[in-house]
């Protein structure tokens, strides 16, 4: 596979393709550019599989670029030093990410998955991309028949099963192969609140609460109980949550 690396700092690029060059024999770096500008140029000119793509550059955003190079089945990766919401995006995303300094564990892996993953995918990765650069608002589940995304506001909660997921959407219910602990991670904690170790809601859809039983009732008709530690900060939630 070809890639280039596009990075407005010379030792970020040189440090990135010598771990490439080092730890993903798959991969070729045939082209650089220090910034949005250059970097579209070189790829109108030559289309290459992967692009490194930098966050922050001196002429603009690698959503900057994403945005102007249009529907490509060219595989996106953003590099960044860190930066919480631009993560958060990324993995609410189910976007590809390196973390500078670049981890050779991380290289491995991701060429791994670059070598698996269908040109489907990368379209659907880079709008989900952009759709969450501002605020997040699609989510990419892995499922058993591939990346699918899904709206944020139309999900009322989650359910743990085991070491997966349950999402409950307002017109569907999916299974995700992840355990709910890392939803809760990346889910926005303003909209969202672990009552149970089985159950993750979104407070918008709380349709009331008995005090007696410690129970929730959600808009979809289910009642689940809210765990006896967490019945203080939820009630403070939905209380601010009315006042909001």
């Amino acid at each position: 596979m070809q890639a280039i690396i596009i990075d407005d700092e010379i030792s970020s690029r040189n440090a990135l393709r010598s771990s490439l060059k080092m730890f993903c024999t798959h991969l070729e770096v045939v082209a650089e550019a220090e910034g949005v500008a250059e970097g579209l140029a070189l790829l109108k000119e030559k289309p290459v599989d992967v692009i490194f793509l930098d966050i922050r550059m001196k002429d603009g955003t690698g959503f900057d670029l994403l945005e102007q190079l249009g529907e490509t089945s060219m595989k996106i990766i953003f590099t960044t030093a860190y930066d919480e919401y631009a993560v958060k995006a990324f993995r609410f995303s189910a976007v590809d990410y390196l973390l500078k300094p670049i981890d050779p564990d991380q290289l491995i892996e991701l060429e791994i998955k670059l070598l698996k993953l269908n040109r489907e995918d990368h379209s659907k990765q880079q709008q989900a991309a952009l759709a969450n650069r501002s605020s997040l608002q699609m989510i990419g589940l892995q499922l058993h028949d591939g990346l699918q995304y899904f709206r944020l506001e139309e999900l009322i909660r989650c359910e743990a099963k085991s070491n997966y997921t349950s999402f409950l959407f307002k017109n569907t219910h999916v299974l995700a192969s992840k355990p709910l602990k890392e939803y809760e991670e990346i889910l926005p904690s303003s909209q969202f609140f672990r009552i149970h170790k089985s159950h993750l809601i979104h407070l918008k859809y709380v349709k009331g609460f008995n005090v007696k039983t410690s129970c929730v009732e959600m808009t979809d008709g289910s009642v689940l109980e809210v765990a006896r530690r967490r019945k203080e900060t939820f009630l403070e939630l939905m209380s601010l949550s009315k006042h909001a």
